[in-house]
């Protein structure tokens, strides 16, 4: 399970006055919208997926501004391109490397088989797990690797038995299944 958490300054600079503790595990609540309130990754699973991008040249990020944050500051030659419905942190105008859109309908064509790696950190809910899983597909190139954050067991009473739903529906849909826990 890659736990969703770990941009401390990033969260600070851009949300102020709302106090985080990088090493918790902890939702930040969206007061402006509170649909886009997010749970940003620890900076252990920020490591630990920072490892798991090694070797990848081009990688997509549906839904994961912390951690394009934190790849973004290695500053190497690699292609890395944000996806994402909310502009809290970013702005195409500022960031040419970020593109503003709808994950389960509006991802641009012109990204269609373009990327080794594709992380996703979808909305914690089956039929999200499953429009952005279908625009993974669509991005990554053929024989490219797609990893998601899966949600944790204890989020939510029903969790457990969403968690099992959504691994039957990525085990039908693609080559090969590999759930590492706890990253």
């Amino acid at each position: 399970t890659l736990l969703s958490a770990g941009e401390f300054d990033l969260c600070r600079e851009a949300l102020g006055s709302v106090l985080t503790n990088p090493r918790v595990l902890h939702e930040v609540t969206r007061e402006d919208n509170p649909v886009l309130s997010f749970w940003p990754f620890t900076d252990h699973s920020i490591s630990k997926l920072v490892q798991l991008t090694t070797g990848f040249t081009s990688i997509g990020l549906l839904g994961a501004p912390t951690f394009f944050h934190r790849l973004r500051q290695d500053k190497d030659a690699r292609n890395i391109i944000l996806f994402d419905n909310d502009d809290y942190f970013l702005s195409e105008a500022v960031n040419r490397e970020f593109v503003r859109c709808d994950i389960r309908s509006e991802l641009p064509a012109v990204f269609n088989e373009r990327f080794d790696l594709v992380i996703g950190d979808p909305p914690w809910y089956l039929d999200e797990y499953s429009a952005w899983l279908s625009a993974a597909e669509r991005i990554v190139r053929p024989g490219g690797t797609i990893m998601f954050v899966l949600l944790p067991e204890w989020v939510r009473e029903a969790a457990g038995r969403e968690r099992a739903r959504i691994l039957e529906l990525t085990e039908s849909r693609v080559a090969a299944l590999d759930v590492q826990r706890a990253v």
